[in-house]
């Protein structure tokens, strides 16, 4: 697992130890609540003075106080001309690239130089393909809720479960105040949004990630989740593989675990699945291969049947990103498009590991509602869970190979091809 350092840390100590900031809470003011509600494409375009003034502001203040966990540094802090220059061009790009551009001189940061401008593409390209009937389609699956004070109740305290979510539901539930007000700083709104608990510990499961899943997250989610899913998004459309720990080494201290893992599938239709999203270039963003020699007549078989074997490229992708082991989000990507074993519909009839609802990250294996509280205990539970999946389709890949060509070769199917080519 790769580990990116911040500076100035010790080596050995950092491949030995979480960080102790993030096992104790963290503290969390009014200011905090703010920041943490309000969604990244705005704070890019919020006035500069109003801008400087929430980067200057502690994210929550130590007993020192000290600036040890402000929110950004002046890395992260735009200059008047370069905002000028920004705001011009500002209303003409679209969220997406808005979102994947971040605050001036972030874009030096990212992983590749292309990664702008392929999310962008892909976003901006097929946003205008889409579908009426793929718009109404429930692609997500959405679990909040809080561990606030003491619990007697393992579930915590949860918001309503609203069920298979479309893009635009997703979208509109994201884009709720993650986080009460402060009573003391907001006694009258507190009391107004009294029945909705915070979203401290937030699940999102999306299946297909086309556009209209990505712009439901870039215009939703707040500055601290922006560079996890800027990675996110980069890594599960490239198919990139990749595993590892980012701790955020300047400003407000955040962390990220990643897992993207693409594979392969094998399944046997009349027709094949074709993955409806496009790349900028027109090609579907996922390919399939016809695997003919499976469908070849046998002695067991003479004849053959209607139904193809079809080998599809799949991805899955795995993000947890938080502030603590009390605040933080895990996202999953994961394709579907060729069968509807996976599908949000699915998780939703089905029962968990105990009976309570599933948990669709971890594939049905965790009850939603015994949830784990830790980011790392269930960032790790969920890898386990998703690399067994994927090795079971690999074993079927080779296991459904293996019998044919001994079948082939035990009927006597590649003797009389021998035959043949001598006479």
């Amino acid at each position: 697992m790769s580990t990116k350092l911040p500076e100035g840390i010790p080596r050995q100590h950092w491949h030995c130890s979480w960080p102790q900031l993030f096992t104790a809470r963290r503290p969390f003011n009014h200011r905090s609540r703010e920041t943490e509600n309000l969604p990244f494409i705005e704070y890019l375009v919020k006035p500069s003075e109003e801008a400087d003034e929430d980067d200057g502001e502690e994210y929550g203040s130590n007993e020192d106080g000290g600036n040890e966990d402000e929110i950004d540094d002046e890395d992260d802090v735009p200059s008047d001309e370069d905002e000028d220059e920004d705001a011009e061009s500002c209303s003409e790009q679209s969220d997406v690239r808005r979102f994947m551009i971040g605050m001036v001189g972030e874009v030096d940061r990212l992983m590749s130089r292309d990664q702008l401008d392929l999310v962008a593409s892909f976003c901006e390209e097929s946003k205008t393909e889409t579908n009426e009937s793929e718009k109404r389609k429930p692609v997500a699956l959405l679990d909040e809720r809080c561990m606030d004070g003491t619990m007697s109740d393992k579930r915590g305290f949860y918001r309503p479960y609203p069920g298979p979510l479309t893009c635009q539901e997703l979208r509109e539930r994201l884009g709720r105040k993650r986080f009460r007000a402060d009573p003391v700083k907001d006694p009258a709104t507190h009391a107004i949004e009294d029945e909705q608990h915070d979203a401290a510990r937030r699940i999102v499961f999306i299946t297909d990630l086309d556009s209209s899943a990505i712009e439901a997250l870039v215009t939703t989610v707040a500055l601290t989740q922006a560079p996890a899913l800027q990675n996110l998004f980069y890594k599960h459309l490239t198919s990139t593989a990749s595993i590892g720990v980012t701790i955020k080494s300047h400003g407000f201290q955040a962390f990220t675990l990643e897992f993207h893992i693409p594979y392969y599938v094998l399944r046997n239709n009349q027709i094949p699945r074709r993955d409806a999203r496009k790349k900028p270039n027109g090609e579907p963003l996922r390919q399939f291969w016809e695997l003919p020699f499976l469908s070849m007549p046998t002695n067991s078989k003479p004849t053959p049947t209607d139904e193809r074997y079809y080998l599809y490229e799949a991805m899955t992708s795995v993000g947890v990103t938080g502030n603590d082991h009390w605040i933080w989000a895990a996202y999953a990507f994961v394709d579907t498009y060729y069968d509807a074993r996976e599908s949000v519909d699915s998780y939703h009839q089905m029962k968990g590991w105990r009976q309570g609802r599933a948990d669709p990250l971890a594939a049905g294996k965790i009850d939603a509602d015994q949830p784990l509280w830790d980011p790392r205990m269930y960032f790790l539970k969920v890898v386990e869970i998703r690399t067994e999946l994927v090795l079971m389709e690999w074993s079927q890949i080779m296991n459904k190979i293996e019998r044919e060509v001994q079948q082939y070769v035990w009927c006597g199917g590649f003797v009389s091809d021998i035959c043949a080519l001598l006479h």
